[in-house]
């Protein structure tokens, strides 16, 4: 019996390894997919002090990734994120300051001190005294359109933020449910060798598709 049951085990294991290698074949082509590898062990049992051999088993199945090289990438995808988020809301904010028009807030301020040249040079012109006073109105009005229009980019911005916050939260639940039931279906003995390690069900998961080779953008 012992030698049918470690032939039965080691052809359970390569049933299971050549799965692991068709399920490679099958998706060569899926961007962002991770190689994996079928880890056989040694499948003992111990009976009155005696330790039998019981043949193969799958221990794991792992996948082939660089974990150094993997941090190396989040970090720079994280800095390029946040430049590209900066340079977004900078040329937001020149829009404002700066219009193709010609009627931008630098130009504002440079009629304004053109408008108070002009009048030191004569002082008792009613006109200039007007021009002036125009130009000062139009400048406190530029200020103040600037300064709607900034704040609409600044509630615009935390918005967004807010709700790439909520997109995260919501992925982690989903990441801590399945491997939740990972750990359960570990405990009973009922999970597959390919759902072993954190994280493992998201491919099965239609509201998580298997990322783990990419950064979360949006």
């Amino acid at each position: 019996m012992d030698i049918l049951e470690i032939a039965k085990n080691g052809l359970l294991s390569s049933q299971k390894a050549s799965g692991v290698v068709s399920h490679n074949i099958a998706n060569a082509n899926t961007p962002g997919y991770t190689r994996q590898r079928a880890e056989l062990s040694e499948q003992i049992h111990r009976q009155g002090g005696f330790t039998l051999g019981r043949g193969v088993t799958i221990a794991q199945v792992k996948r082939l990734r660089n974990n150094l090289i993997d941090e190396q990438i989040m970090m720079k995808e994280h800095e390029l994120g946040d430049l590209n988020e900066r340079n977004r809301i900078y040329q937001q904010i020149e829009s404002v300051m700066v219009t193709s028009t010609g009627d931008g807030l630098d130009v504002g301020i440079t009629d304004f001190f053109n408008s108070f040249s002009e009048l030191s040079n004569n002082p008792q012109d009613i006109n200039l005294r007007h021009n002036v006073i125009s130009k000062s109105r139009t400048l406190i009005s530029k200020f103040k359109d600037m300064g709607s229009d900034l704040k609409d980019i600044d509630e615009q911005t935390l918005a967004a933020a807010r709700n790439r916050v909520d997109k995260v939260n919501s992925l982690l639940g989903q990441l801590a449910d399945i491997n939740a039931d990972i750990a359960r279906a570990e405990a009973t003995g009922t999970a597959r060798p390919e759902q072993q390690g954190p994280a493992a069900g998201a491919a099965e998961n239609p509201l998580l598709p298997d990322h783990r080779g990419g950064t979360l953008s949006g």
